[in-house]
């Protein structure tokens, strides 16, 4: 990986499990950690919840409190501080409306401050998201892949999703990582009119390209419209705690069945 980036507030606060604010990019941000009894150098993984929803209602979906000591993992959940106009909502900093750095500066500034704090494993360090952050997650893992091992994106993708809305071009990410796409067939979408977010367009076009650029990349269409299929938190962190720091490697190259759903293609 690259050297992690210097903080950008200064001098890093100890953090630790629970919640956390700090100043990120000029901005006060919050964050909830859970870090497993052995934090000292764990690995880390970021989950980036959907528009509207919380931090404790998405960390608790997604089992973040069993999973930190089971796969020895440091997990952030952040807090969204950009607002969109005209919904009265905080997001995640991925759209054409405005700032589009604010979250990347607050990754960066995060896995400074946890480098910091518990020395981590810069070898292993992930995300994982749902919906408006599986876009910002799509975002983070392109523009940020020389820092993030492997990524699972259900229902995010590139800009082809919202050409006029999303500000998410693909980009090779310059290093080779496994990647989990999954997404619920033609009636994934959010919005309307102007604002329509089409999700299978997005997760089509973000696994094609990184596929045609050597990238490991899991495809699941589990047909269900917008949400999380049942079962998908457990073999997605499956995924997670058996990705490492390679160039193109990946155990589940070729693989079938369990513990992924028949609706999951592979890479070959």
């Amino acid at each position: 990986p690259d050297p992690i980036k210097a903080y950008s507030g200064g001098t890093c606060p100890e953090l630790k499990d629970g919640p956390n604010t700090f100043v990120s990019g000029g901005m006060e941000r919050s964050f909830y950690l859970h870090v497993p009894n052995d934090p000292e150098g764990a690995g880390v993984t970021f989950l980036w919840h959907g528009f509207g929803d919380s931090v404790q209602n998405f960390s608790n979906a997604f089992n973040a409190n069993q999973m930190s000591n089971e796969a020895r993992m440091i997990i952030v959940t952040p807090e969204p501080a950009i607002p969109i106009p005209m919904m009265g909502m905080d997001s995640w900093s991925f759209t054409n409306f405005g700032d589009t750095e604010a979250d990347l500066i607050l990754f960066d500034d995060i896995l400074a401050c946890l480098e910091e704090t518990f020395d981590i494993n810069e070898m292993t360090v992930y995300t994982m998201g749902f919906s408006a952050g599986a876009l910002f997650s799509s975002k983070l893992l392109l523009e940020r892949g020389r820092h993030i091992t492997a990524g699972v994106i259900f229902s995010g993708g590139t800009d082809a999703a919202g050409p006029e809305l999303l500000a998410i071009p693909y980009q090779d990410p310059g290093h080779k990582m496994p990647v989990l796409v999954a997404h619920g067939g033609q009636s994934d979408t959010w919005g309307g009119g102007p604002i329509l977010v089409e999700f299978n367009t997005g997760s089509i076009d973000l696994a094609e390209q990184l596929s045609a650029d050597g990238h490991p990349v899991i495809l699941c269409d589990h047909g269900g419209g917008h949400t999380v299929p049942a079962g998908a938190t457990s073999w997605a962190w499956e995924f997670l705690r058996t990705s490492y720091w390679s160039e193109g490697e990946s155990q589940w190259i070729g693989h079938t069945g369990s513990p992924f759903p028949a609706y999951c293609t592979f890479p070959q």
